[in-house]
């Protein structure tokens, strides 16, 4: 994997780069987070993006990236922002802790079955393999700050 360089002679002087070193600490010194976080991809639309925001903000997630006025179909049909096919959708996406999803994903279901106007709604939960950065806040479910080095 990674050999110690020549000169040398014994494994005691050797210590292999910190970036290669297992561990909470130094995986957060770096900035490369491998916690048990998911993406939660929201598409609703344009006309709901404020209680979406809301839900969001009840369930505790600190930052999230949010996508106006997209083109898109769904149940109800197309929306491009056009006279024929009117209105747009927003899309949701926010990384948040794997034990606050369900929670999230409740009040999500919860608003999409208050009204026959809101079951467009559709959620999605994908696992996410490596992040770079910090996210969040510590306490919100998401990955801790990391530390200065």
């Amino acid at each position: 994997m990674y050999e110690r360089p020549r000169h040398w002679r014994t494994s005691r002087q050797w210590h292999p780069p910190r970036t290669l070193l297992a561990g909470h600490a130094v995986r957060h010194r770096f900035g490369v987070h491998a916690m048990n976080v998911k993406l939660v991809q929201v598409h609703v639309h344009f006309e709901y993006t404020e209680a979406i925001d809301a839900i969001l903000e009840a369930a505790g997630v600190a930052q999230f990236v949010r996508y106006r006025l997209v083109d898109g179909k769904d149940t109800e049909g197309r929306h491009y922002g056009s006279q024929v096919f009117p209105g747009n959708v927003t899309v949701f996406q926010a990384i948040v802790a794997e034990a606050a999803v369900d929670a999230l994903m409740t009040e999500l279901e919860r608003f999409r079955v208050a009204k026959r106007a809101h079951e467009h709604l559709q959620a999605l939960v994908m696992p996410i393999e490596r992040q770079i950065g910090v996210v969040g806040a510590a306490g919100a479910g998401a990955a801790p700050a990391a530390g200065k080095g």
